[in-house]
């Protein structure tokens, strides 16, 4: 079949150069030079490609001078047969191109890559040499990047004026027949791309196999999500790769793929359709964790011969810490006890060794800080609204404004807001972005953090007195610094607050209109009334203060030698952690 696609293509090629020859006065340059834009383009899709790519500056620089040339011709001859040519051909253009660019965009985004490598060798040298095979590398994308926009421009502008001079000067036969010249390269290039990269699949699958059992993973770190979410992972990453234990990270969507193996230049593979997951599960693995309860886990979780751990991405009260979902993983590294009673009274274990605690191995160096300066500093890090209703909790819409309003004028008023605020509820970006601005309004006493680019929340609570919070695993990670925290009431529940979220007994309570927070602020900032019930909360929220990274490196160990991770105590082997007893 596919040899007969090329004698067809092959056969195809001639006869358009042969037929466009004749339609511009039986000038083979002409023709050939009309059909250059779709060759090149088939080049681009073939072994080709890598060598085009290569000269593609000298190529845009050459279209780029054909091109004012041509266009300066096609105006020319137009204004002199038909006064709205040049109206008609610009309008036409951008019809035609808006048409092509949607369906590229349509057709890619119904056909993503599906399997991809970064940081294994061999399948990085594949993928280097046959740079047609990643989806997301296709013509338009590259186009619309810097000088290489410019040959668009020009073979447009070329066969423009081509066909426009060989149909006499019509305007709309001109369009029909560059609308043609668009048809047959999109045909035609697509059924090179997605043949030639069904094939790469079909030969990268063996060297990616080869790639991890040369690795021989021992553990696999499994994420689902968008690149938003990709939070969830920064915190865990860093803990695993220093324990020393080869590991692979597996991610599910392309769009998170290409992000992660940029941020984290770790060896990553791509797995988009679940079947190909048997070539990442090699005879070393043995543990498999997993920091959110994506959809996708499921088709990991088939593997009998692994141990599948569900790590978290915080902890907190929200309703989704001990959903159902929770129920299909072997084990659980939490946080502290509370954690622990949590998952047993939501029948997620029945057996409490099912559930091990690890603390929060992050929040070590939070631990051990104490701010600096001689003004206080004020951290509001809201959480985001969350899919359902009963995870809608977040303060940025109700309060966020009324919070930045009360702020002490000598006081630094940090905001942090959470990396998904906003992609549920659409409503909330405007409460954001008008955030953003009273708090650089502040000046000097105002700082906004993107959280795509700033610190980490942790990392800004080592530099805090107070936090303003909502319900969330924010909460619970601040008492590893034994500060105050002030909690929002977003829905209203006055002194039920406790009962329905544990974790916020510790906390100042702020009503769901703000009314009180200059009175719990100044007593946070003041008189601490909470801090003895905090001291005593903080080790059955969070195991293992100021030594949770030795704690989880411990607990990984014991699961990969098939030990009882139950049975193994860590001790304190951190300078300074005798002060948090």
């Amino acid at each position: 079949m596919g040899r007969i696609l090329l004698v067809i293509g092959g056969c195809a090629v001639l006869g358009a150069v042969f037929g466009v020859s004749v339609a511009v006065g039986n000038d083979p340059l002409a023709g050939a030079t009309l059909l250059s834009f779709p060759l090149a383009q088939l080049a681009l899709r073939s072994r080709l490609g890598p060598y085009v790519e290569r000269h593609v500056g000298l190529a845009a620089t050459a279209h780029l001078l054909i091109a004012l040339f041509a266009m300066a011709a096609a105006i020319a001859l137009v204004t002199l047969d038909d006064a709205n040519g040049p109206v008609i051909i610009s309008v036409g253009l951008g019809a035609i191109a808006a048409i092509t660019s949607a369906v590229e965009r349509v057709i890619w985004a119904r056909h993503p890559t599906r399997l991809a490598a970064a940081g294994l060798p061999k399948a990085e040298l594949f993928l280097g040499r046959f740079s047609w095979f990643d989806r997301t590398s296709h013509p338009y994308r590259r186009l619309e990047e810097g000088l290489a926009t410019t040959v668009i421009l020009a073979e447009t502008a070329v066969s423009m004026t081509l066909i426009f001079d060989a149909t006499g000067g019509t305007p709309m036969a001109a369009l029909v027949g560059l609308a043609i010249v668009y048809g047959v390269w999109s045909v035609s290039s697509w059924i090179v791309c997605f043949r030639r990269a069904a094939r790469g699949e079909a030969s990268l699958r063996p060297i990616l196999a080869s790639d991890i059992v040369e690795l021989s993973p021992r553990i696999l770190i499994h994420f689902s999500g968008s690149i938003r979410a990709l939070y969830q992972l920064d915190q865990w990453l860093p803990l695993v790769a220093g324990s020393g234990i080869p590991f692979l990270l597996i991610a599910r969507e392309l769009p998170s793929f290409h992000a992660m193996k940029e941020k984290y230049r770790v060896p990553t593979v791509l797995i988009g359709d679940f079947p190909d997951l048997d070539l990442v599960v090699p005879p070393s693995a043995r543990l498999a964790l997993y920091v959110n309860t994506g959809t996708a886990n499921n088709h990991l979780i088939r593997f009998d011969q692994l141990i599948h751990a569900q790590i978290h991405h915080g902890d907190s009260d929200k309703p989704p810490s001990s959903g159902k979902t929770m129920r299909l993983y072997d084990l659980h590294l939490v946080a502290g006890p509370a954690a622990v009673d949590r998952l047993e009274r939501a029948g997620i274990v029945t057996d409490r060794r099912d559930a091990v605690v690890v603390g929060r191995p992050m929040t070590d160096d939070l631990a051990l800080s104490s701010p600096r300066g001689p003004r206080p500093v004020v951290l509001y890090a809201p959480t985001w609204e969350g899919f359902h209703l009963d995870s809608a909790l977040s303060s940025v819409g109700a309060l966020a404004e009324t919070i930045t309003a009360a702020m002490p004028s000598d006081a630094l008023f940090v905001v942090r807001p959470h990396p998904l605020t906003g992609t549920v509820d659409r409503d909330l970006k405007p409460s954001l972005a008008n955030l953003r601005r009273l708090v650089e309004a502040r000046g000097d006493y105002g700082r906004y953090v993107e959280p795509s680019q700033g610190p980490s929340v942790i990392e800004l609570m080592e530099e805090c007195h107070v936090l303003i919070c909502d319900v969330s695993s924010v909460l619970v990670d601040f008492l590893a610094a034994d500060r105050p925290a002030i909690v929002s009431d977003i829905g209203g529940l006055g002194d039920d607050l406790v009962a329905a979220y544990p974790s916020t007994a510790w906390a100042h309570r702020l009503e769901s209109d703000g009314a009180n927070l200059a009175e719990v602020l100044a007593d946070a900032l003041g008189a601490d009334r909470h801090r003895e019930l905090r001291r005593e909360m903080r080790h059955r929220m969070l195991g293992y203060l100021g030594h949770a990274e030795d704690r989880f490196h411990e607990v990984l160990a014991t699961l990969l030698r098939g030990g009882d991770v139950n049975d193994v105590e860590t001790a304190p082997s951190r300078t300074g952690d005798q002060r948090l007893d």
